[in-house]
């Protein structure tokens, strides 16, 4: 698992947008 989820939701985020 990467060590910051919170970035990985952040970059998903951006992406879906």
């Amino acid at each position: 698992m990467a060590t910051n989820f919170n970035d990985i939701v952040k970059q998903g985020y951006v992406k879906m947008k």
